[in-house]
């Protein structure tokens, strides 16, 4: 029995009938955690571990190391950057975005007009490319067909 986990339903003061089984409420007190990381067996377990150790972590234990955790433990990295490093991570993503969806917009594209999938890959290059020489945004739009965030981003 977890000691941390408390359950509890309603009750109808004045005709003391319970309410409906489906109504309840769970409380997970972590201040009533006291497992060490080798005792944790379950991933109830792991979450409050995880939860109630995260300032004393320095990166993820491998007993701790799954997908259930994953974005947590990520979310968490993220939490702790400065702001300038925030807004360089969210900048990073935009971009990783715009290219994930201009990649899949090209492929599928290229499936249906029966073009080769690399024409995507092609076009993000020979932008990179021109760009790198200095040329200017509204150009590289023009000759590549992409539009100016992703160029940007580039």
């Amino acid at each position: 029995v977890n000691e941390y986990v408390s359950r509890y339903t309603m009750i109808e003061t004045r005709t003391k009938e319970y309410s409906n089984e489906t109504i309840f409420t769970i409380f997970v007190e972590l201040g009533r955690f006291t497992k060490t990381l080798d005792q944790c067996e379950t991933m109830l377990d792991k979450w409050c571990y995880a939860i109630t150790h995260m300032t004393d972590l320095e990166e993820c234990p491998t007993e701790l190391q799954c997908s259930e955790l994953d974005r947590f433990f990520t979310s968490a990295e993220i939490a702790a950057l400065d702001t300038e490093q925030k807004l360089n991570y969210r900048k990073d993503m935009i971009t990783e975005r715009d290219r994930y969806e201009l990649d899949k917009e090209m492929r599928e594209e290229g499936r249906a007009e029966g073009k080769a999938e690399g024409k995507a890959e092609g076009k993000l290059e020979d932008a990179f490319n021109l760009k790198t020489l200095g040329i200017d945004i509204d150009t590289i739009c023009k000759a590549t067909g992409l539009t100016r965030v992703v160029v940007a981003g580039l």
